[in-house]
């Protein structure tokens, strides 16, 4: 909306970033998350919101701590969630609510994600990724770069030799086709007449 397009003010200047497209925003939101606070916003927060739970529900990223500060602002949502989409719908099941966790202050938030990824022994998924790609990728780069050695060595190796020994037999052709030609000639002789005929 216009007259919200300005950035947090929480967000230093140099991690700020602009997009100009809303749903590439929420893909990188939603990726490199560690966590969800849901504070009192308006249809883009429920958008942000739902989205993330859904995503969740069906288990299209890991499971992380989605948490809704105020609990004022949130019990009539969560109250018409039970009543009319649990009990009477029957659109989603009980587990569904406890995908998040209600608050009403920063320590029961920061507590509350904090509990999370001790309970799963996790920790956030930026250095999840990070140790994994230090244990597994670079090695596997290292691996996929050694492998051109290890195929094409053996390979030249072989080639070298089959050459030698062609280029040998050719020498050897040429030498005994001179000597038969110049009976008169000493090996020497021989021997430079036939570099005219081979390449060293």
């Amino acid at each position: 909306l216009p007259f919200e397009q300005t950035h947090n003010d929480y967000i230093d200047k140099n991690k700020n970033i602009q997009f100009d497209y809303f749903f590439v925003r929420k893909t990188i939101f939603l990726r490199y998350s560690q966590g969800f606070i849901g504070m009192p916003g308006g249809f883009g927060t429920m958008d942000e919101l739902f989205e993330s739970l859904t995503l969740v529900q069906t288990n299209k990223i890991a499971q992380f701590p989605v948490v809704l500060v105020g609990k004022e602002y949130w019990t009539g949502l969560i109250d018409w969630l039970t009543g009319t989409m649990l009990q009477k719908e029957k659109n989603i099941n009980a587990p569904d609510l406890e995908l998040f966790k209600l608050v009403d202050t920063a320590d029961e938030a920061v507590k509350y994600i904090v509990d999370f990824y001790s309970k799963y022994l996790l920790k956030p998924n930026f250095w999840l990724v990070y140790w994994m790609f230090k244990i597994f990728v670079v090695p596997f780069f290292y691996l996929v770069s050694l492998v051109p050695f290890f195929i094409l060595y053996p390979i030249s190796n072989v080639f070298s030799f089959v050459l030698y020994y062609l280029v040998g037999y050719r020498k050897q052709v040429v030498f005994d086709n001179l000597r038969k030609s110049f009976p008169d000639r000493s090996d020497a002789e021989i021997q430079k007449i036939s570099r005219q005929f081979y390449i060293h």
